[in-house]
Order: structure tokens, then C-alpha cells, then sequence
């Protein structure tokens, strides 16, 4: 708890970088959420796919609810959850669950990517000063550090 607490007063005086945080949070879902929408104009009609306003509400709920140490990395649980919102929206259960399998395979497959390239990477960063970046600044005050 303590260092929640120290992770809180750290950034109670940077709110322009917790401002920019959630703004790039919000755009990555936007664009998260338009690559599952591309997916689905590519294995159904109209009819048969979630929009990309459908999308808004399921995406988050299933990413959420995945997120739940409920199964490994959740899986069946998205591709459930996303079949039964297809549903409930009129959609197609069967484009709903292939929907979700087949990004949750372009997710690895970028995530793989990535690995190799952390793993062939020459330069690697010190842990010690990402530990100074993040608790260390600004620095504390002594009544505040008295104040503890």
C-alpha cells in the first residue's frame, strides 16, 4: 500500500503526464477497437458483425472481464464473451467468437515480434534509474518525509 501511496504523491504533481497517460489510453483503445471493427468487415456482412459504435461497449466489457484471473490469459472466456455480446447485439455468435480468436492471434503475433526483438536487442536499459525516475522525483520535502 505504501507504495501506491508513493506512486500517488509522485504523480500529484505531474497531472499534465497523468492528462497525457489516460489521452493515449483512450486513443490506444480507439484504435484497438477500430482494428477488431476491420476484422470484422473482413468475415462478414452488415448484418453478421458488431459495428463499430457495438464495438465501444463490447470491447472494454470483454477486455475487462478477461482480464480476470478466471482462465490463462483468459482464453475461451474472451472469445465466449464476445460470441454472447455479438448476440445480444443481433450479431452472428460464430463471427463474434472467430472475431476475437483471430485478434487475439494478431496480439501475439505482434507480441512475438516484439520479443525477438527485445531478445536481439544489444542495448539494455539499467534497471536503477527507471526505479529513480519513477519514486524518486520530485524529491521530498523534509517536513513532508517527516510527515510520514
Amino acid at each position: 500500500m505504501r507504495k501506491v501511496d508513493e506512486a500517488v504523491f509522485v504523480y500529484r504533481y505531474r497531472l499534465g503526464t497523468v492528462g497525457l497517460s489516460l489521452l493515449l489510453s483512450f486513443a490506444n483503445h480507439l484504435v484497438t477497437i477500430a482494428g477488431v471493427s476491420l476484422i470484422g468487415v473482413a468475415l462478414a456482412d452488415e448484418l453478421q458483425r458488431a459495428s463499430f459504435f457495438d464495438l465501444l461497449v463490447i470491447y472494454p466489457v470483454v477486455g475487462v472481464v478477461s482480464a480476470l484471473p478466471l482462465a490463462p490469459a483468459g482464453l475461451g472466456i474472451g472469445e465466449t464473451l464476445f460470441g454472447s455480446f455479438y448476440a445480444m447485439f443481433g450479431r452472428s455468435y460464430d463471427i463474434g467468437v472467430l472475431t476475437s480468436v483471430i485478434y487475439r492471434l494478431t496480439f501475439i503475433a505482434w507480441s512475438l515480434l516484439g520479443g525477438v526483438f527485445l531478445l536481439t536487442g544489444r542495448e539494455r536499459v539499467p534497471s536503477d534509474p527507471l526505479e529513480g525516475e519513477a519514486f524518486g522525483s520530485p524529491p521530498l520535502s523534509a517536513s513532508a518525509a517527516e510527515a510520514r
